[in-house]
């Protein structure tokens, strides 16, 4: 029951990790370069 647990944690953790990653790759917007 705790390794299920674990498991959810590092998928929770993952989707934090590549939704902020996402944000910072969204906040430079292509269009303020040019």
């Amino acid at each position: 029951m705790s390794e299920l647990l674990l498991q959810q944690v590092v998928i929770l953790a993952h989707t934090l990790v590549g939704s902020t990653a996402a944000e910072q790759h969204r906040l430079p917007d292509p269009g303020l370069w040019r």
